[in-house]
């Protein structure tokens, strides 16, 4: 079980800490330090909870397809967080379509235009789903509204640059 009365120090040194915290809310990732952000484990733990705390994930660890693999499992708005090198990888879109073909509404609109192979991808989806689209508004919408949240109730994302 989950010890909330966890001291903040516990939080930056002690992995057997980390792992459990994690693992119970994956966005606790943001608490943590920078070497366990690079910490694969540790990472793995947080998306395996919330996919989106793949934000969180060092630079790295974004840049690994395993990690990003699990993460959009989880939730597949967590390929926004994935490197730029993820998510230009045709092969990587092209597994992850398999996945959860939604993702294709998050590849950059420009590589799809260089690609057929892409274009082929988002016409099949929009076909399969032309049928669906109620269902797919009704779905989007919520997921969109639990984006929102995460991204309100997290400082970084919300501060003004």
């Amino acid at each position: 079980m989950f010890n909330k009365n966890i001291r903040s120090e516990d939080c930056k040194v002690d992995k057997k800490v980390i792992m459990e915290a994690v693992m119970h809310d994956g966005y606790f990732l943001r608490n943590v330090s920078k070497k366990y952000c690079n910490d694969i484990d540790v990472v793995m733990a947080a998306i395996k909870n919330k996919g989106l705390s793949l934000l969180f994930a060092s630079q790295k660890l974004k840049n690994a397809e395993e990690v990003v693999y699990e993460a959009i499992k989880n939730n597949y708005y967590s390929f926004r967080f994935a490197s730029k090198e993820i998510r230009n990888n045709l092969n990587f879109i092209s597994k992850i379509y398999d996945l959860n073909p939604n993702i294709i509404k998050h590849v950059d609109k420009n590589l799809i235009m260089q690609h057929e192979f892409l274009q082929k991808l988002l016409k099949d989806f929009e076909s399969k789903n032309s049928n669906q689209e109620c269902n797919t508004l009704r779905i989007e919408k919520h997921r969109n509204k639990e984006m929102l949240q995460f991204i309100n109730s997290n400082p970084i994302l919300t501060r003004k640059i």
